[in-house]
């Protein structure tokens, strides 16, 4: 700082206002650049921060999905390798088959009780007094039919022609039903037509024989057809005799039991309106045919 500048004056030598002459100042120190990235982020304006944030959240789902269906293909490539070990391994467990909705014929033809008659089959109580079906036959039905590990409560070991209509318990009468079927033909829909061709036999519109043969094809027979052909045959005497082609067993030694009255309800809204309902096994009216879960009260 002088009042005369040094001759000659040197680059950078200024006259400051107050006449003096000043040599140059060093420059500004540069300021340390802002590497905070939280700092940074918070000069953003408002829309900046939110798009910053969804980018963000974007790229963080798409990580998220990538380690998902990694994880997903190891464990598919893992099953597909056990699968192809375990494939070739012999297998120790029973086969199993597709469940049929209809018995095979080679193993369940049909049988019924030897000289049966309609007076038996419509005595009250008398399908209940000849069930006799064993663990060991259920056991055997399930084996023949390659289902010994299937699910047995979503079958009814059924009998083919069924006790109310002269059926007997031979193992040739049973195959394992499929309780339910979309298209209509499991076992509770076959116990309907069992019981409408019962009733049809008790009031005389169709005989014994008849329906044990209709009872085979429950699937595809016409009731309205079977009881036309029925009442236009009058004159014909009906068979005393089952069909040849149906097996027959001789019947068990035990009668049916006695009741104590005659009482006899074609259905459920009968037995209601007759103010019998519910009935219980062994009382006068009940039936099987009415007994749709097989608890022992009918009509409940």
């Amino acid at each position: 700082m002088s009042d005369f500048p040094p001759s000659p004056v040197p680059p950078g030598w200024y006259r400051a206002a107050d006449g003096k002459w000043y040599p140059p100042q060093p420059p500004p120190l540069a300021k340390p650049p802002n590497d905070n990235p939280w700092r940074q982020f918070r000069v953003l304006p408002l829309w900046g921060q939110i798009v910053s944030w969804v980018v963000v959240g974007i790229i963080a789902l798409g990580l998220l999905g990538a380690a998902t269906g990694s994880g997903n293909a190891k464990k598919a490539a893992a099953v597909s390798t056990s699968g192809s070990s375990s494939s070739s391994t012999p297998s120790t467990s029973p086969p199993t088959t597709t469940p049929s909705l209809h018995p095979r014929a080679d193993l369940t033809p049909g049988a019924t009780f030897a000289d049966v008659t309609k007076e038996q089959v419509c005595v009250v109580g008398y399908s209940a007094s000849v069930r006799a079906v064993s663990v060991e036959t259920r056991d055997r039905v399930f084996a023949e039919y390659g289902l010994t590990g299937a699910n047995r409560g979503d079958f009814e070991v059924d009998h083919l022609i069924s006790l109310e209509l002269g059926g007997s318990n031979d193992i040739k009468n049973l195959w394992p039903e499929p309780l339910h079927d979309q298209g209509g033909n499991g076992a509770v829909d076959k116990d309907s037509i069992e019981n409408q061709l019962h009733d049809l036999v008790c009031s005389g519109e169709v005989s014994l024989s008849d329906a044990q043969t209709a009872i085979v094809h429950w699937d595809t027979v016409s009731l309205a057809a079977l009881v036309s052909t029925t009442t236009t045959t009058t004159t014909t005497p009906a068979p005393t005799t089952v069909p040849a082609t149906v097996p027959v067993t001789e019947p068990p030694t035990t009668a049916p039991p006695a009741t104590s009255g005659n009482e006899y309800y074609a259905n459920c809204t009968a037995a209601r309106a007759a103010g019998a309902a519910p009935l219980y096994r062994g009382e006068p009216g009940y039936r099987s045919g009415l007994d749709r879960d097989g608890d022992g009260i009918a009509c409940e």
